[in-house]
């Protein structure tokens, strides 16, 4: 038995979670996987942002979607809706906060309203330093990337997935 609540965005997230659940078990059985690389940039930017890390080099995540699908930013508009997050580890290094680009904002009316998504390819710069005991001449040590998603199209989101690179 299903109880409708009278607010209406209630019954539009009630309605969402079982659309969701029902494209679970339509879903293609070959997901939309994003593709992943990344690379160390040591010199910043011509024109490096004014945060304090600005100056820091960075590693540069690569990510690709494929097309038709997309994901939440990292700071989706509704609590309900899974967050994008960037994981990074490596020995010697210690990694700042991801600096990801700026999400495109777009209209659902299977949602009844906007959401800050992630279409394409994009990169996502995350800022480092050398832990004290590191050298900075040493070789970049191997390098942990996890990208923590949810792909969706106009119809349907698949359920979370993580996707880890490690070189």
């Amino acid at each position: 038995m299903i109880r409708i609540l009278a607010s209406g965005r209630h019954v539009l997230v009630s309605l969402s979670v079982l659309s969701v659940t029902a494209a679970w078990s339509q879903a293609p059985s070959k997901a939309p996987i994003p593709k992943l690389s990344f690379h160390y940039q040591d010199k910043p930017a011509a024109n490096p942002a004014k945060a304090a890390d600005a100056g820091l080099p960075k590693l540069v995540v690569h990510v690709e979607l494929q097309e038709g699908w997309h994901i939440n930013s990292q700071a989706p508009l509704d609590s309900f809706l899974v967050p994008t997050t960037l994981d990074v580890t490596a020995d010697g290094l210690e990694f700042g906060k991801p600096e990801y680009p700026k999400p495109v904002l777009q209209h659902s009316e299977v949602m009844g309203g906007d959401l800050s998504l992630f279409t394409g390819a994009f990169d996502v710069q995350v800022p480092f330093t050398a832990k004290a005991a590191a050298s900075k001449a040493a070789p970049r040590p191997r390098t942990r990337v996890t990208l923590n998603y949810q792909s969706c199209n106009n119809n349907m989101c698949l359920p979370p997935k993580s996707i880890t690179l490690e070189q």
